[in-house]
């Protein structure tokens, strides 16, 4: 029997416009490109060229000199932090001391498998009431009548088994612009709506509740303003009036957050909801490089480590500093290269993205998570239930044929074929042998693999697509196939941690990458039977 991926049901439904960057060491590297740009040559007659020219002389009298764009001396450049890369990963994995960190050292294995916490989440402490009380002050920004029912069909529009997406074109990625967020608990909140779509609501009313809250610095509203547009934005299709993110978003940039900036210079640049305007998109963009720079000065002046800050204002800097209709374009004649590079290696991801290079991804990803699945399943002397459950599950995945009610039934019984093989693994107390050892432990590996893996595509698959194009609908499935591997290899892989912490046992289950994934976790056709 060949057992087809879990996601057969679903990926048919896909058509992707792009591939996930940074995901192999062939990948496009803007920053390795950025550190050889010569400083842009300017005449300083305009007011954003006086500032950029303030900004590059402040680094010089250091002996710094500013990187990236700037062509300086610290790698990375400003934005990126030296050279670590930012976003949602932040300045990568950073390894905890002793053995008892259950996510291996692995930052991202953290950010993408632990469970809120409540002192971590904005409002911490709220009570169900007040969490339903802002929740229903969502509804009436959306146009649903408040009350139970109106909390439960909107939380099924925004957590869907099959997404279609109808939002603003901005919003398509909400994960995208977690980078962009200097609060860390607004950011936290955002990083929750990627990995747990059934807490959308509620956050949603936290994010909505700290935008309008007085008790909290103008920096964390700001945040919350910017973050409540980009929810209401993502769902802009069941909006009846779109005013209301405008004035959250108008309301954020007024308040200097990063990413409304952005958004406002980038809808003005690529003429999303205003008039096509290279020259009056610089300010914006500018406004948003400039902030960041600001903060990295400060963090220097207190003698403090500057943070990994997100760089996509640079990025889109570079784009529109060349574009032949920016006023000042010759002035960045040094760019020129550097930009014609970028938008090659935008395109060349668009198309090879549109040859299915995403699906092929997730494809591979959800593999090795039903391999590792099977592997456990033998080692647990499971197999052969699991090979019949798998069975019932491939017929009816067979008739499913893109219905979305059969598509629905399918996911859950998978939630439930999943539910039972971690119960019994977490709650087993069969001492396992040599060969059962070992094959949890390539179990462990795979499904660490996957859920880390899946972690980066969902979060920062086509984080360059905003700036080159909206995503098409099936991307969006696309990212919700990602997620869902993601939690299903959290669970798989927390099972056999439990098991093991029960059993007073470590498998040293190295990391994967991904030129080195065992066969028998890529090959398609193994049986848990």
């Amino acid at each position: 029997m060949q057992l087809k991926h879990l996601f057969g049901a679903l990926v048919c439904l896909l058509v992707f416009s792009a591939v996930p960057v940074g995901q192999s060491a062939n990948a496009f590297n803007l920053k390795k490109m950025m550190e050889t740009v010569a400083p842009p040559q300017s005449s300083g007659d305009s007011e954003t060229d006086k500032e950029l020219n303030d900004l590059k002389n402040k680094e010089d009298a250091k002996g710094s000199g500013l990187g990236g764009l700037f062509g300086g001396k610290n790698p990375g450049g400003p934005l990126g932090g030296s050279g670590k890369p930012g976003g949602m990963l932040g300045g990568g994995d950073k390894a905890s001391p002793g053995n008892s960190d259950s996510y291996q050292g692995s930052g991202t294995l953290r950010l993408a498998c632990e469970g809120s916490k409540k002192t971590s989440a904005l409002y911490g402490k709220a009570s169900k009431s007040s969490l339903n009380q802002w929740s229903d002050r969502v509804l009436q920004d959306i146009g649903v009548t408040p009350g139970t029912a109106g909390r439960s069909n909107t939380l099924a529009i925004m957590n869907p088994p099959i997404p279609e997406f109808d939002g603003l074109q901005w919003a398509d990625n909400v994960g995208f612009y977690a980078g962009s967020f200097l609060s860390k608990k607004i950011k936290f909140e955002i990083e929750l709506w990627v990995k747990e779509p059934k807490e959308r609501l509620r956050i949603a009313g936290r994010l909505r509740k700290a935008a309008n809250d007085s008790d909290l610095d103008s920096e964390v509203r700001a945040d919350a303003k910017f973050g409540y547009a980009l929810a209401l934005a993502h769902f802009a299709g069941e909006l009846k009036s779109k005013d209301t993110v405008e004035a959250y978003l108008k309301s954020a940039w007024n308040e200097e957050s990063i990413g409304a900036l952005y958004v406002r210079g980038l809808r003005i640049y690529k003429g999303l909801s205003y008039p096509k305007d290279v020259n009056g998109a610089s300010n914006f963009v500018f406004a948003a490089y400039r902030r960041v720079n600001e903060i990295i000065e400060k963090a220097e002046e207190d003698g403090e480590q500057p943070p990994d800050l997100w760089d996509e204002p640079e990025k889109l800097w570079t784009l529109f500093a060349t574009d032949p209709a920016y006023k000042d374009h010759k002035r960045y004649q040094s760019l020129a290269v550097q930009a014609a590079q970028m938008r090659a290696a935008f395109q060349k991801q668009i198309d090879k993205g549109a040859k299915g290079a995403l699906q092929k991804k997730i494809k591979r990803l959800a593999t090795i998570r039903q391999n590792s699945q099977i592997m456990v399943a033998k080692a647990f002397d499971y197999g052969k239930k699991l090979a019949e459950k798998n069975r019932s599950l491939e017929d009816l995945r067979n008739k499913a044929d893109g219905n979305a009610q059969v598509v629905n039934k399918v996911i859950s019984m998978e939630d439930n074929v999943a539910e039972e093989l971690n119960n019994h693994i977490a709650n087993n107390n069969k001492e396992l042998g040599p060969e059962g050892l070992k094959l949890a432990t390539k179990a462990k590996q795979g499904a660490v693999y996957v859920a880390t893996e899946a972690f980066k595509m969902a979060t920062n698959t086509l984080a360059l697509a905003p700036g080159s194009g909206r995503l098409l609908g099936g991307v969006v499935a696309g990212l919700k196939a990602a997620e869902r591997t993601r939690s299903l290899s959290c669970q798989l892989n927390k099972a056999i941690d439990t098991y093991t912490a029960k059993k007073k046992i470590k498998l040293e289950a190295k990391p994967l990458k991904s030129n080195d994934i065992p066969a028998d976790l890529i090959d398609p056709e193994q049986k848990a039977d």
